[in-house]
């Protein structure tokens, strides 16, 4: 039972070993793209791409996956796109969850910057065109559904 867990422990520390050796490859291959022969901003790099590393590791789920996808080895703006998306997830979730939450949920999924934009664009909208009145705006709403912007274009226009 001892023997099992200490080669269990000894194939957890050469896989973090590999994880950290690999991720250092990383951050080093990304500072000497970006910086080449500038030994400062290339070390100053490295500071910020490592400092960055660490943050990341705190983080797991879906969306750091995702920006992780999006970044790459760019340790910084995956970490940056990780705090801009969870923010943009609360505010999301606290928002109301009506059709138009819905219809944004299902135009961008897991990109919660996009759907915070979204809900916030059409529900401006879909405030604007409640300004109007009519056959026209009926018309329009029925062309153009929950698309209010598209709505208000369409009303703009005369049809």
């Amino acid at each position: 039972m001892t023997r099992h867990i200490f080669l269990s422990v000894l194939v957890l520390a050469c896989y973090a070993t590999t994880i950290s050796a690999q991720t250092n490859a990383d951050v080093t291959e990304h500072c000497a793209v970006e910086w080449g022969s500038d030994r400062e901003m290339y070390d100053y790099c490295v500071g910020e791409q490592s400092s960055a590393l660490r943050t990341l590791q705190a983080h797991s789920g879906a969306i750091r996956e995702r920006c992780a996808d999006d970044w790459g080895i760019d340790f910084e703006m995956t970490l940056h796109c990780v705090k801009e998306q969870t923010a943009a997830q609360n505010r999301v979730a606290s928002g109301p969850s009506d059709a138009i939450a819905g219809y944004c949920a299902n135009e961008w999924r897991d990109d919660y910057e996009m759907r915070d934009h979204c809900q916030k664009e059409m529900r401006a909208a879909k405030s604007r065109v409640e300004q109007y009145s009519g056959a026209l705006r009926n018309q329009c709403e029925r062309q153009w559904g929950m698309e209010y912007d598209m709505v208000e274009h369409c009303i703009e226009e005369g049809g």
